[in-house]
């Protein structure tokens, strides 16, 4: 009788742990999933900036070839942006919204630690290519596009942009 209460016990004590690893598991998970939509929101405001950018940019190219003057900052800005916007578009389209269905917690957690890795270097490219932009931009007296709020980010919608 008492190996069997004392069996009944351990499960008891082995079902609470593994209940509370796997809801720490599931806080984690949560977590940096809302870290990765979090960058992802910052960055979505901008990718209509970087449109503005790149035809302010060339607008000016243009004028520049016209005078006969050299482009290569604006050259090299105009590609920054295209990269930028490339990158981030590549990483929508990757995206796996529905992870955890397909995942157990542990390769869940691993796929959307990659994909924080993955947003943060996307994020960390558009803000350069923004800053060249910008800063070709003012070199030449030109006006510099504002951001745009994301429509949806306030509210949480993290449907396909």
């Amino acid at each position: 009788m008492k190996a069997t209460l004392l069996a009944l016990a351990l499960a008891a004590a082995a079902l609470t742990f593994t209940t509370g690893c796997e809801q720490a598991a599931q806080q984690a998970l949560e977590q940096v999933q809302a870290e990765v939509m979090q960058a992802h929101d910052q960055v979505m405001p901008q990718m209509q900036r970087l449109t503005a950018m790149r035809a302010s940019l060339s607008s000016l190219r243009d004028s520049l070839v016209q005078a006969k003057v050299p482009t290569a900052p604006i050259d090299s800005a105009v590609v920054a942006l295209t990269a930028s916007e490339n990158a981030m578009n590549t990483w929508m389209e990757q995206f796996d919204g529905d992870f955890a269905k397909n995942l157990d917690g542990t390769q869940a957690l691993a796929y959307i630690s990659g994909q924080l890795v993955q947003v943060q270097q996307m994020s960390q490219q558009v803000g350069s290519a923004v800053q060249q932009a910008e800063g070709v931009l003012r070199q030449y007296g030109r006006s510099i596009p504002a951001a745009v709020e994301a429509a949806g980010a306030e509210h949480g919608d993290h449907g396909h942009h």
